[in-house]
């Protein structure tokens, strides 16, 4: 009452308050227990997904020079146990990559220039061996201007259920697993005798090969993720992620990725979609003329035969880069002939 000498006794919350919560965390109940980390409680999610949503733009605005020390969390929120913070982080998985792409070349840019005019001459005169890998970083650090990329959750397709995914999984979630992970993927990270007798740039060509091993293997894990929506935010950058990776088998085998997720994906015709949109940049990547004529282009056609109008609307606006890269000899021929050349028709055509 108002004439009380006692405090007001403070409200309670549902549980049996902060004491109970974390009693039950520490008993191991329920999940809860926020303070000492036993379990993926809704706020930890719901922390881990701005996180993940934020992620690439806190490493835009800190500098890709800080990626060694934000390279543990990245690989904690790509293996998180809910689809809603490995989500936002496959959507921005391409941004990350372009950002560390960069900053690569404008490093090794600047090193360059810095370098004394023996050893420049030197340089322009290297050994037939060396010659191939060259040219191949050169061309595989080409990324575009760095661009945010947001993916809307699709609605549930009819027949397909979404993997089982138990957030209170506490042997996929525990600390000494993603502690082991870091020291694994880490090591020699922090080897200074291993790097005394490197140069910068050849540390930095290390740092970026470790870097790319990661993105790689992160790709590789949200491409084949139980979740349809985590699976969809990876695959619409996927293109995006293979301009930064040096040509060769490296990109050659993400074709057959694309074809087994074309399998897979027989209730999901969002899925199916965004495989077709994926082919016209995959073309533009092998740029070989045996590949996408065996490998590519039937994948195309069979995206034009499927039951849903808009995998067909997106298959059949692939068609002409195909079938530049297919039939380069055919192009040609169509470009010479004509008052309006057919290859120029079907590059500003537009479907319906």
């Amino acid at each position: 009452g108002i004439g009380s000498d006692s405090p007001p006794a403070a409200p309670t919350r549902r549980g049996g308050g902060v004491g109970a919560r974390k009693t039950i965390g520490k008993a191991g109940g329920s999940p809860g227990g926020e303070a000492t980390g036993g379990g993926n409680t809704a706020a930890n999610v719901e922390a881990a997904s701005w996180c993940a949503y934020s992620f690439a733009g806190v490493l835009l605005t800190a500098g890709a020079a800080h990626w060694p020390m934000m390279g543990h969390a990245f690989r904690r929120l790509a293996r998180h146990t809910s689809p809603r913070v490995r989500k936002p982080l496959a959507a921005s998985l391409h941004t990350i990559a372009h950002i560390l792409a960069s900053h690569y070349k404008v490093d090794m840019a600047n090193s360059k220039n810095t370098q004394d005019t023996d050893e420049a001459t030197e340089e322009q005169q290297p050994a037939s061996d060396d010659v191939p890998e060259k040219e191949g970083q050169e061309s595989a650090l080409e990324p575009p201007e760095v661009t945010t990329q947001t993916t809307e959750n699709p609605p549930a397709e009819a027949g397909e259920k979404e993997g089982p995914l138990n957030e209170d999984d506490d042997d996929r979630w525990s600390v000494d697993r993603f502690q082991m992970d870091s020291d694994s993927a880490d090591e020699g990270d922090n080897g200074d005798e291993d790097e005394s007798g490197l140069t910068e740039d050849e540390r930095r060509q290390r740092g970026w090969r470790r870097s790319l091993a990661l993105l790689t293997e992160t790709l590789d894990g949200l491409l084949h993720d139980p979740s349809p929506d985590v699976k969809l935010a990876a695959l619409s950058g996927l293109s995006d992620i293979l301009k930064v990776m040096p040509s060769g088998p490296q990109r050659l085998k993400y074709i057959g990725v694309l074809g087994e997720l074309l399998l897979r994906a027989r209730h999901n015709w969002r899925i199916r979609e965004s495989v077709a949109q994926q082919m016209a940049g995959m073309c533009e990547l092998v740029a070989d003329t045996t590949i996408v004529r065996h490998e590519i282009l039937p994948l195309v056609i069979k995206l034009c035969q499927d039951s849903v109008a808009a995998v067909r609307k997106a298959a059949v606006a692939c068609i002409p880069l195909v079938l530049k890269h297919a039939c380069p000899d055919l192009w040609q021929y169509f470009s010479t002939r004509g008052q309006v050349p057919l290859s120029e028709l079907l590059m500003n055509a537009r479907p319906p």
